[in-house]
C-alpha cells in the first residue's frame, strides 16, 4: 500500500538555462499512477513497480538521490519514506515523496490428504502453482500425487518462492507388521510418526502412543483376540488408518 505525505511536484525545463522566466514544455504531463511493493525473497527487502501515464517515451526512473534507471521496477527497497522521481525524453520530470511498505515475505504450506496435495500461501492474490518440474498450473489442488520433492509458487512480478518437500510414496503414510499378530507390532511411518491410536472394532480407543521417530514397536499382547483399527498421524499431520488382526 503507498501512502502520499506530500504532493506532486513536476519540474518542467524548456531546453533553456534556469532563469526568472521559465517555460513549460507542451505535453508535459507525466503522472506516476501507482507504486506497488512486492517481495520475492525471505527478508523484508522488496522492490517496486512504478506505474506512469502521459509524458514521451522512453522513460526513466529513480529513488532519492540515486541515478535515473530505464526500468520501472526498482529493487533493494526497504520500508521507509521516498522520493520517487519519473523522467520523460523530454526532460519533464515528476517526484513523488512518499512512504513504501515492503510486504512480508510469501510462505509455502501444505496439505496431503492420500493422493491430495493442497498448497495454501500467507497472501491473497494471483498466483501459479507447480510441484517438482511440472507445468504451472492455475489451481493449488493437485490430485493423483504420488511423489512431490518441491513445491514452487510463481506471482504475477514472476517472482518464485520454493518449499523443499520430498513427500514420497504420499498414498501410504505407515506400513506394519506382522498382521495377523499377537505380541509385537512393528510400524514404519513414511515421515516421523506423530501419534498411534488403536481402536476396537467399535472405534474406541483402546491404546495410544506419542513418537517423534519414524519406525516404533508396539507391544500389543494385551489385547484380546478380534479385529482393531491402527490409525497413524504423521508429523505432517498426514493420517491413515489400517486394519490390524490380533490374534
Amino acid at each position: 500500500m503507498v501512502k502520499v505525505w506530500n504532493t506532486l511536484i513536476c519540474v518542467m525545463f524548456c531546453n533553456v538555462s534556469l532563469s526568472h522566466n521559465v517555460l513549460p514544455l507542451n505535453n508535459c504531463n507525466i503522472e506516476i499512477e501507482a507504486i506497488t511493493a512486492y517481495n520475492c525473497g525471505k527478508t523484508l527487502i522488496g522492490a517496486i513497480k512504478i506505474t506512469i501515464s502521459g509524458g514521451v517515451a522512453p522513460y526513466y526512473y529513480k529513488i532519492d538521490n540515486e541515478e535515473f534507471v530505464d526500468s520501472n521496477i526498482i529493487d533493494n527497497i526497504s520500508s521507509n519514506n521516498y522520493d520517487v522521481t519519473v523522467r520523460d525524453s523530454n526532460g519533464c520530470e515528476v517526484t513523488l515523496y512518499t512512504y513504501i511498505e515492503i510486504p512480508e515475505p510469501l510462505t509455502i504450506a501444505y496439505e496431503l490428504e492420500k493422493s491430495k496435495l493442497i498448497v495454501t500461501i500467507n497472501k491473497t492474490g494471483e498466483y501459479k502453482y507447480k510441484i517438482n518440474d511440472d507445468d504451472w498450473a492455475e489451481s493449488p489442488i493437485f490430485e493423483n500425487v504420488t511423489e512431490v520433492n518441491t513445491i514452487t509458487v510463481k506471482t504475477v512480478y514472476g517472482c518464485e518462492i520454493s518449499k523443499t518437500v520430498n513427500e514420497v510414496n504420499i498414498t501410504d503414510v505407515f506400513k506394519f507388521h506382522p498382521n495377523p499378530a499377537s505380541d509385537n507390532v512393528f510400524i514404519m511411518g513414511s515421515h516421523k510418526i506423530k501419534t498411534i491410536d488403536i481402536l476396537n472394532a467399535f472405534a474406541k480407543l483402546v491404546m495410544s502412543y506419542k513418537a517423534n521417530k519414524s519406525v516404533m514397536k508396539l507391544n500389543i499382547s494385551n489385547l484380546e483376540r478380534g479385529v482393531y483399527l491402527i490409525q497413524v498421524i504423521d508429523i505432517n499431520e498426514r493420517r491413515q488408518v489400517k486394519k490390524l488382526i490380533v490374534n
